[in-house]
């Protein structure tokens, strides 16, 4: 019993120093890209973006933007979303998991939560890369995705 106790304690260790779990500063600077590129829009006031990492959460970027209030069309909305979506997809970044929350500059998000603000948001997109989940749609919209590094 205490060398399953100890197998299994090693192992959880060591997944803490592998690649998918650690910081990865190639998801990090993709997140960067991503609200670089939202904020070069003229309908987005505002996006920031949080990297999340560790044994529980493997690699996750959240994306939240905001519209200027006169842009809160569908258009606008959907494009944001695409936006981020086409360059998670496209990157060679280790990243497996994209949330995007797209509000209005009239009714902004209390805290970093998004989930907390759903009914906040005018648009929003959960995107895993899994052959069950997303992957097909994303491949038939942009193509395979490149060899992660």
């Amino acid at each position: 019993m205490i060398r399953a106790v100890l197998v299994l304690l090693a192992l959880a260790l060591t997944g803490c120093t592998t690649r998918g779990v650690s910081y990865d500063k190639e998801v990090d600077d993709l997140g960067a890209h991503i609200v670089s590129d939202l904020k070069a829009l003229p309908t987005v006031s505002e996006a920031a973006y949080r990297y999340d990492h560790g044994v529980d959460l493997g690699q996750h970027l959240r994306v939240r933007d905001m519209l200027r209030q006169a842009s809160t069309i569908p258009a606008n909305i959907q494009q944001a979303i695409d936006l981020a979506a086409k360059e998670f997809w496209l990157s060679p970044a280790a990243v497996g998991h994209l949330t995007v929350a797209v509000y209005s500059s009239a009714d902004p998000p209390a805290g970093d939560d998004d989930s907390a603000n759903k009914d906040r948001a005018i648009g929003f997109d959960n995107i895993e890369d899994s052959a069950a989940f997303d992957r097909p749609e994303m491949e038939r919209k942009y193509g395979p995705r490149p060899t992660r590094r």
